[in-house]
């Protein structure tokens, strides 16, 4: 053997170096070596935030990588772009092989160039012409650097280079960085870009550094280099790890605590360990919903991430666990060695990558693991299956999502209590939908193919298989994108779906397909609530859960699969016995039962060996709604009826403010038990003093405002507004979510929808601070900050004594949010606090609520709202008008009258902006005595 070569993390790269061609590296390459070379080159942080179908606590991103994500085009870090790579090197494409294993094994010594990903950085950067390269340098630039590059490492390291001659200097300050090559041992170039958020900056990042160094804190890496063998030599670092997997290494707390002597049933402290999570994660969600159901029950919850690999920071993974989760207040802490849970009632694994952390926490009176699955069969045999049936021998408590679940802790000798999984009742339902407009019986398949458990190829070979029997099939393919082109049989793929969508698909389709290797998932049981008949693998874990007649048992092979589903086709009669009693089955169950059993089984530990002693529950008002109205009609009262039946674990209060109506409902608010009616004058109303005054004579911590005509979208308005302003405590206010009400047109559905949508793509939670320069240049950015709604809001009574609503005669709201952000204090926006609100308007209402608001920007900010001439705001008229022909064609709408009426509002709309905004005597000076009509 040649010893000059060596190995590269341990893997003979002589035995590659003897191949007669690459193209016959494949078959000498096992996956065990590809695993060893590629993880150093893969990102991925970068890679479960990019593609928010993977779940790093349910697939290895590298696993995901290596066998689909290369194929289907996805980057494994933001300097290497796949797709880029093959198209640039033709002879890696035609012969097939991964791209990144190319690279690592030949590419990079051969000098092949790499590409960033254009997404994540200006594309010019690598489309420069060469001959323009010097061209907008700095002038400083060759000498800056010159001093921090070693010519012998660039040689070393970079044959090409030496070979032709090529100096270093010049080399990276031109085109070395963007290769991704590194100017020494000392400074790693990709790292250096990833971990300071230069990727969206043309610059040369080692002239970065050295410009910025003594100024800014900036992290620098050392990299990879070879001696005089040619052998790779790793830099040595007491505080590095070759360990790449969370859950391997021992967590040792810095200090010990010892447990309180006693706990509070109702209000117990329980603290949640979990690994990080992104967008879609189903395991995550059940956690989540845990948690939201214990502050609901009324504890006091902590979250605390494990090895963080999605999010930077923990505000980060608040607001994307607000945003594409649950609504909770618990903080979110990550964990390490100095940081991590103290003392408590119960702490809480919720993975076997979490336990190493939970068993050494000596503060609690319990500690207990949340087994949503079995997971060594996760993994092939090797360090994390044989880690992660080590759990089960750590004497935790388990909380098992599953009967099943619980024999098997049980036969590990473990304390075992079971809850069942359920779902959302408010979108998984039978639905009458027809689909039998060609004769196919409709099959949804879920084909998370990456999932092994999930057993997806078994699912494709029994469709196959039944293709070549018969045609009258069509298959809906979703839980993610497939790389295939052709399919042998009909065949539509709809990639991830939301919820509602899934229930679309469920009651569109007649039979479904989700098969569970493991333990059972959520997705049989949506199926079953949309009346939708199962085909399930024929294992021990389904046998153990569904009941005789609830599914279709398939055994694990193509011709039982192919059977099953065949047996279904033909079967009418049975497809709706099965449906009938798999609904009547999974209708028992639901989120909040199932988190009362967790309760039960927490407390039931507790009580073994420790004193309960029950606090009474305070009496306290902690939240004040506060509803102003003037003639609200019947609809005041379906509002009333939705606020009084709010949810939450505190007491709080309702107060009507009546400005002298003429309708009769005075009358009747006057006799409602529910509320406390005030009644005052009309002359006396003002929208930010009447405000004003209901928060005076209110009793709580903090105020929810609501318009007569807003209604609460679920029960869980108020506290959800309730809990952001408790997870935020230096918070002034928070408003909610906006939808049109059931009746609203079809433009006022999307104009609405696509305003809060704008909020959902920016941070919850914003002040000044979050980017000062921004907000003294950005007149757009200043207006995103002080929008504010009292349609529906809460304030923080504190607060509201520094600074109280203004006295004005229309928009109180987005003055008293403009107040607090130039006071420095933060806005929440809460998306899952939900309002049905909206208005229908005609031309004439149209113009008449755009003037004032083109009166008020311009009065209190000074925005000009439209364009300054009469000519511009006509081509703005006929550009919006176009749009809205555009949405109403491709959105089949074809009311000719309803198009006619939008495209008038559009007109009075612009109209009355224009006007309003260049009115000489503003309705909201002191001299005007004219009166807001809103």
């Amino acid at each position: 053997m040649d010893i000059k070569k060596g190995y590269v993390n341990g893997v003979d790269v002589n035995e590659f170096e003897s191949l007669e061609s690459e193209e016959n590296y494949q078959e000498t390459l096992t996956q065990d070596y590809d695993w060893l070379i590629l993880e150093p080159y893969f990102d991925r942080e970068y890679y479960v935030s990019t593609y928010s179908d993977i779940d790093p606590q349910y697939v290895d991103p590298l696993e995901h990588y290596y066998h689909y994500g290369w194929k289907e085009g996805r980057n494994p870090s933001p300097v290497f772009d796949t797709s880029q790579y093959l198209e640039n090197h033709p002879d890696v494409q035609e012969a097939g092989i991964h791209p990144l294993v190319h690279y690592v094994l030949f590419g990079e010594t051969e000098g092949r160039a790499i590409f960033q990903v254009k997404d994540d950085i200006q594309e010019s950067i690598m489309e420069d012409d060469p001959s323009d390269a010097s061209s907008n340098l700095p002038s400083d630039l060759f000498e800056t650097i010159s001093r921090h590059i070693d010519n012998d490492y660039y040689y070393r390291n970079y044959d090409d280079i030496r070979n032709n001659s090529i100096d270093p200097v010049e080399h990276y300050a031109l085109f070395g960085w963007k290769e991704g090559r590194n100017p020494s041992s000392v400074f790693n170039t990709k790292k250096y870009i990833i971990d300071n958020d230069l990727i969206k900056l043309d610059v040369n990042p080692l002239y970065h550094y050295i410009k910025n160094k003594d100024d800014v804190d900036l992290k620098v890496s050392p990299s990879r280099d070879k001696d005089s063998l040619g052998r790779i030599v790793l830099g040595k670092h007491s505080q590095s790890s070759l360990i790449t997997h969370s859950g391997i290494n021992t967590f040792y707390p810095s200090e010990a605590f010892s447990p309180t002597d006693s706990f509070n049933k109702e209000k117990m402290n329980i603290h949640w360990v979990i690994p990080d999570f992104s967008k879609g994660s189903g395991g995550h969600m059940t956690i989540f919903r845990f948690i939201r159901w214990f502050e609901l029950f009324g504890h006091e919850c902590t979250i605390w991430i494990v090895d963080p690999q999605v999010h930077k920071d923990e505000n980060s993974a608040y607001e994307d666990l607000i945003k594409h989760f649950q609504t909770i207040k618990a903080s979110v802490r990550f964990v390490t060695r100095n940081c991590y849970p103290e003392v408590g009632d119960a702490v809480i694994a919720t993975g076997w990558q979490t336990v190493n952390v939970v068993e050494h926490l000596q503060g609690f009176k319990e500690k207990f693991y949340f087994v949503q699955d079995f997971e060594p069969y996760f993994y092939a045999r090797g360090a994390q299956s044989i880690l992660a049936e080590a759990t089960y021998q750590k004497g935790l408590n388990c909380i098992c999502a599953s009967p099943w679940l619980k024999q098997k802790m049980e036969s590990y000798g473990l304390w075992a209590r079971e809850f069942m999984l359920a779902y959302d009742h408010s979108i998984y339902y039978p639905q009458l939908v027809s689909n039998d407009t060609d004769g196919k019986i409709k099959i949804a398949v879920y084909s998370r193919h990456f999932t092994e458990r999930r057993a997806v190829e078994l699912a494709y070979a029994g469709l196959e298989l039944l293709a070549s029997r018969r045609d009258d099939f069509e298959v809906h393919l979703y839980g993610s994108d497939i790389s295939q082109e052709l399919a042998p049989f009909d065949c539509i793929v709809h990639g991830v779906l939301s919820a509602p969508e899934l229930a679309d698909l469920y009651n569109y389709c007649d039979i479904g397909v989700c098969f569970s290797a493991t333990n059972y998932s959520l997705v049989p049981q949506e199926m079953m609530a949309c009346g939708l008949p199962l085909v399930e693998l024929d294992v021990e874990s389904t046998r153990a859960i569904y009941p005789e007649k609830a599914v279709t048992f398939a055994l694990p092979s193509a011709a039982g699969i192919c059977n099953a589903i065949n047996e279904l086709m033909d079967d009418p009669g049975k497809r709706k016995e099965q449906a009938q009693t798999a609904m009547q089955w999974v209708e028992r169950f639901s989120w909040e039962d199932s988190a009362q059993r967790a309760e039960k089984a927490i407390i039931e530990k507790l009580s073994e060996k420790w004193s309960c002693k029950v606090v009474p529950p305070s009496n306290d008002i902690k939240a004040s709604v506060i509803i102003p109205v003037y003639n609200g009609g019947d609809l005041l009262f379906d509002v009333l009826d939705k606020v009084c039946a709010q949810r939450a674990p505190w007491n709080f209060e309702v107060i009507v403010i009546d400005s002298s109506s003429k309708d009769g409902s005075p009358d009747r608010l006057a006799k409602d038990e529910r509320i406390t009616f005030v009644s005052i004058d009309q002359s006396e109303f003002g929208h930010g003093k009447t405000r004003n005054y209901g928060v005076e004579i209110s009793k709580g911590e903090y105020i929810a405002f609501l318009t007569q005509d807003a209604i609460p979208y679920d029960e869980y308005w108020l506290y959800n507004l309730v809990a952001m302003l408790d997870h935020y405590p230096d918070a002034a206010g928070v408003f909610g979510k906006h939808i049109a009400h059931d009746d609203a047109n079809e433009f006022t559905k999307l104009e609405l929808k696509n305003h809060f949508d704008n909020f959902e793509q920016q941070p919850l939670y914003v002040s000044r601070h979050l980017d000062e320069t921004r907000f003294d240049t950005d007149v757009g950015w200043r207006q995103f900050l002080h929008f504010y709604s009292d349609n529906s809001s809460c304030l923080r009574r504190s607060l509201w004594n520094e600074i109280p609503y203004r006295d004005v005669k229309y928009g109180e709201d987005q003055i008293w949010a403009s107040d607090i952000i130039q006071s420095g204090y933060a806005k929440l926006y809460c998306p899952s606090s939900v309002i049905k609100h909206s208005h229908d308007y005609d031309e004439k209402q149209t113009f008449d609520r755009s003037k004032i608001d083109g009166d008020y920007f311009n009065f209190f900010w000074g925005y000009r709202v439209v364009p300054e001439t009469e000519e511009e705001c006509e081509q703005l008229i006929v550009n919006l008008s176009d749009q809205l022909k555009d949405f109403a064609q491709k959105n089949n709408i074809s009311d000719v009258a309803l198009i006619d009426q939008q495209l008038k509002n559009i007109q009075a709309k612009i109209s009355g902006l224009y006007v309003g905004m260049k009115v000489k005597l503003s309705l909201f000076s002191d001299q005007s005595l004219e009166k807001s009509k809103f």
